[in-house]
């Protein structure tokens, strides 16, 4: 699921990036980093996890 919202967020930054100049546009691509960062690294502990249990 935060891969949907991760991306989300970045494809609304580029649109909005297009569409207009503003300040707080860019906290959009910040969020949306930072939200595939934490999938990412919770998609690698449940795979590390996984692996030891069998």
């Amino acid at each position: 699921m935060l891969w949907w919202i991760g991306s989300g967020l970045i494809l609304l930054w580029l649109i909005l990036l297009v569409a207009q100049q503003r300040g707080w546009i860019h906290l959009l691509l910040l969020s949306g980093i930072t939200v595939l960062i934490v999938q990412v690294a919770a998609y690698r502990k449940t795979r590390y996890e996984h692996r030891f249990r069998e």
